[in-house]
């Protein structure tokens, strides 16, 4: 016989299957999963009629069916998503400095040849300029260059003797005094100059910084406490209400052979004055940059000892840039102006400012990709173990002056707040770790209620992974606390450009009456073995094959893979039946076809012993990919090992989340 379907409008049928009639006694069960006609798809309460039309023999006999919509129907569907590329960004805490006045030596040991071929000046000229491009471009930023020991130095004649004389600038500068008939009088321990005063710095200024300092020589002595004592005097005489900051950068301690002489403790005692003058106390700190010291002699050592303690008793640093490659380093140390990157195979090369983002390679093949965060700090800088497997959007933060980093809790801020949690989880694959999840802000949406969740690491300050797989169940809540059957989520749908995992569980068709939802979690990081795993190369296209669950007595599956045509992509049908499981335990196993599902739809109806699930499959060449399997794993074993809210149901508290009428 033939069977047809029909609506009772009259409308022709819209489906006919040839029916076998068994030889025997015992009666032939036929199923047929069929969605509803469009003539009934939104009525809720009222009953329509479909019309079974049997046809044998030249006889035809016709019987009515009853159909009612599916109100409490359980629905959700999961789409492949195209993820962005994984970002990670590194936030600095410090505040910037108002005022830094920056003190450079140009006398004649910054002549000396580096192993790398440049004079100790030229390095140390590049190195400013990068560091001095850096705050120009991040703004906020008042800055004054001083220099010394660039017009005078000292010649030795044959006998011995040293003789002081001028470099070129110096000749210059002593030419064009005596021409305007000035008197020009400068010895090497007087040899002190401001190119630039105090002024807020932009790459204009940068620019004409470089061209002045492009032109220096390496000249006569070391005037280095003058030179602080005056930029003190100068840059920071005003009652100023922001930090200030004296930057030295020098190869040597204090050497002056005469001029206006300054000690050590001329130079604390004017520290001590200004900082007396200013709102906040202790506002000035004085750091240096010692570059290529050699301390060699007692005296000298004692001086460059002396040195070491103006920079310390000032909250300031001293920094030993051995090589000019730590010479840049420890500039922008002294500024804070630090500097990262990310180190691992495949990562970006360059290194960035504190509040920029990294763009990271996005992994391929549902692979995950590990990477370290460096701050750039020199010996012991500190780093963070990241990974990624697309879309996310990291943050890490610098704690403890430069000593380490560290992430934060994320609250979905005014976006979607929190709204429940759930903290300290254990972890039975690993005790030493604890987890959060957080229910955030609820969203309705045309037709459905979008529920974000966040998995986050129990301690706020670590880095939060993504799970492998998980297995959530929302149950709608009516205003007198009735509970509905729940939706029920195992396909992940991330939210992309968040700090931590978040998932989106979107119910579709939610019950108009239901004003909250309770939630129940559980989540792995490492996935659950199947219990079956049926490769789709084992079907025959357009014909059903039924496989029974082992691990589930009386319950087996029917899969239906649609014929291969060529097309890009093809439908597999996979039908849930159980003989001895109540219908309001449902589902009661996962079903999935990783790797090669672009779309997948979850079907049941409570009360009843059928789940259903259809899976559009990708295709090359309109043939699936030689190792794509349907995977069957019992729920019972996901939740064995996994991180929940509450394992024991009849005691669980679950997450609770309030629906917003809009």
């Amino acid at each position: 016989p033939i069977i047809g379907f029909g609506s009772s409008s009259g409308a022709l049928p819209t489906t006919r299957l040839p029916c076998a009639i068994p030889s025997g006694d015992a009666p032939e069960e036929i199923s047929w999963y069929v969605t509803a006609p469009p003539g009934i798809a939104n009525v809720v309460d009222t009953p329509h009629t479909l019309d079974l039309v049997f046809w044998f023999r030249g006889h035809r006999i016709v019987r009515g069916l009853p159909v009612f919509s599916a109100a409490s129907e359980r629905t959700v569907e999961w789409r492949r998503q195209v993820m962005p590329p994984p970002r990670v960004s590194l936030h600095g805490y410090t505040a910037r400095n108002q005022s830094v006045a920056v003190i450079f030596d140009a006398s004649g040991s910054m002549g000396q040849r580096l192993l790398d071929g440049r004079t100790r000046l030229e390095s140390g000229r590049e190195a400013l300029y990068e560091v001095l491009n850096q705050m120009a471009a991040g703004g906020g930023w008042n800055a004054s260059l001083w220099v010394y020991g660039h017009r005078t130095r000292w010649s030795r004649d044959s006998k011995g003797s040293y003789t002081a004389g001028f470099t070129e600038l110096g000749q210059r500068e002593r030419d064009a005094a005596l021409k305007a008939g000035k008197k020009f009088s400068l010895v090497p321990g007087d040899d002190v100059e401001q190119l630039m005063p105090m002024q807020p710095l932009s790459p204009v200024e940068v620019v004409s910084i470089r061209s002045t300092l492009d032109r220096l020589q390496p000249g006569g002595e070391t005037p280095l406490y003058r030179a602080i004592n005056e930029s003190l005097r100068s840059d920071f005489a005003l009652r100023d209400p922001g930090p200030g900051h004296v930057l030295v950068v020098t190869d040597g301690a204090n050497e002056q052979s005469g001029g206006r002489m300054a000690t050590c403790n001329d130079v604390i005692r004017t520290l001590s004055r200004v900082n007396a003058r200013r709102t906040t106390p202790n506002e000035i700190r004085i750091d240096v940059i010692g570059f290529d010291m050699m301390p060699g002699q007692t005296d000298r050592e004692m001086r460059l000892q002396d040195l070491q303690s103006i920079a310390a008793d000032s909250g300031g640093k001293y920094f030993d840039a051995t090589d000019p490659g730590r010479l840049a380093t420890a500039l922008r140390k002294s500024l804070r102006l630090l500097r990262w990157g990310v180190e691992g195979a495949g990562a970006p090369p360059e290194k960035i400012a504190l509040d920029h983002e990294l763009r990271l390679r996005e992994p391929s093949g549902g692979r995950t990709d590990a990477y370290d965060v460096v701050l750039d700090a020199g010996a012991g800088s500190p780093r963070r173990g990241i990974s990624v497997s697309g879309g996310e959007s990291l943050d890490l933060h610098v704690v403890g002056n430069g000593r380490a980093l560290e992430f934060q809790r994320y609250t979905g801020g005014t976006e979607q707040g929190l709204r429940d949690s759930r903290s300290l989880l254990a972890d039975p694959s690993d005790p030493r770790r604890r987890w959060f999840v957080g229910a955030h802000q609820a969203r309705r949406e045309p037709q459905a209620v979008r529920f974000p969740l966040s998995i986050q690491n129990g301690d706020p300050t670590g880095f939060s992974p993504r799970p492998e797989e998980m297995w959530v169940e929302v149950r709608p809540k009516s205003a007198d606390n009735t509970l509905g059957p729940p939706y029920v989520f195992w396909d992940v749908q991330w939210q992309p450009s968040r700090p931590v995992p978040v998932v989106d569980l979107v119910a579709p068709e939610w019950p108009a009456n239901a004003v909250a939802a309770e939630i129940r979690a559980w989540f792995r990081f490492k996935p659950t073995p199947p219990g079956m795993v049926i490769p789709l190369a084992d079907l025959v296209p357009g014909v059903e094959r039924v496989f029974d669950i082992k691990s589930m007595p009386g319950s087996r599956v029917r899969l239906f893979l649609q014929p291969l045509r060529g097309e890009p992509e093809v439908l597999l049908t996979v039908a849930e039946e159980h003989d001895s499981i109540p219908g309001n335990a449902w589902p009661v196993v996962r079903v999935s076809v990783p790797g090669s599902c672009t779309k997948a739809v979850h079907s049941w109806q409570p009360g009843t012993s059928q789940v259903l699930h259809s899976f559009t499959l990708e295709t090359v060449q309109g043939q699936l990919a030689p190792n794509a399997a349907c995977l069957i794993t019992d729920r019972r074993e996901i939740l064995k090992g996994a991180v929940g809210i509450e394992h024991d149901l009849d005691t669980a508290k679950p997450l609770a989340v309030p629906v917003p009428l809009e």
